[in-house]
């Protein structure tokens, strides 16, 4: 069904009322409203066969949210999306949402949003974790009252799919870290090992005057890390220091 076909609908809807017994009850002046409407839609562009118009509401928190929602309506639906901007870090890096608070541009970037709702078929309302606040209440607010369709990320198909690829993400980044933790704690106790191989093998001759055993234990903690090779070196300096006195 087109957005031609549904407004179309809504009128009839809207102004032709029945009975219970389907009989037509609307008076004359609800019919000759509704004929208007309909004579309106019909000789406008709204007939035209343009994309549809989402405007994108919610929270600045959510605005990478936002983005792919945005990107997928309009991959998926063919439609024209609008609403927060997704900026890249280096603009304002030390500040993560609220930007146009910060900025002193918080009641003219609202009522701009409301100009965009003005010109939409719809809004998309991204209330991730049933969360909208005050600026998106209003907004939601405005476009029931003009009877703007609007959809809610959480029971949404988009929401869903988006909520999808998040979980998904979030898993992998577990696993991720749980694998480079597990990695580590290898890495740690193995280092360790060596460690201890090393001093147990060769810390009795450290007392010896000629120190030529400091080459060997080089190439043996080569393998392991430069900061193992200085501590010997440096617990053989401290050695002879300390004879030396």
């Amino acid at each position: 069904m087109s957005e031609k076909e549904k407004e179309i609908i809504d009128i009839v809807d809207r102004y032709w009322k029945f009975d219970n017994g389907q009989a037509p009850m609307s008076s004359w002046h609800d019919k000759q409203d509704c004929l208007e409407l309909l004579r309106s839609i019909l000789s406008s562009s709204k007939i035209s066969d343009k994309p549809k118009r989402v405007v994108m509401c919610g929270s600045s928190r959510f605005v990478d949210v936002m983005a792919v929602c945005a990107w997928l309506i309009e991959r998926d639906e063919h439609a024209i999306t609008n609403g927060l901007h997704l900026l890249p870090i280096w603009y304002a890096k030390d500040i993560p949402d609220h930007l146009a608070e910060c900025e002193n541009v918080s009641a003219a970037m609202d009522e701009l949003h409301l100009r965009k709702i003005d010109d939409a078929n719809e809004i998309f309302v991204v209330n991730r974790n049933d969360y909208i606040g005050d600026s998106t209440t209003n907004e939601v607010r405005y476009a029931d009252k003009l009877r703007k369709k609007i959809r809610w990320y959480t029971s949404d198909p988009i929401g869903q799919k988006v909520e999808s690829i998040i979980q998904e993400f979030l898993k992998r980044q577990s696993i991720s870290q749980q694998s480079k933790e597990e990695q580590l704690q290898c890495l740690r106790e193995r280092t360790n090992k060596l460690f201890r191989d090393v001093i147990d093998r060769e810390w009795g001759r450290l007392t010896e005057k000629d120190g030529k055993f400091i080459d060997k234990v080089a190439l043996e903690l080569n393998s392991i890390s430069g900061f193992l090779y200085q501590f010997i070196s440096v617990s053989y300096e401290t050695q002879k220091q300390s004879e030396g006195k």
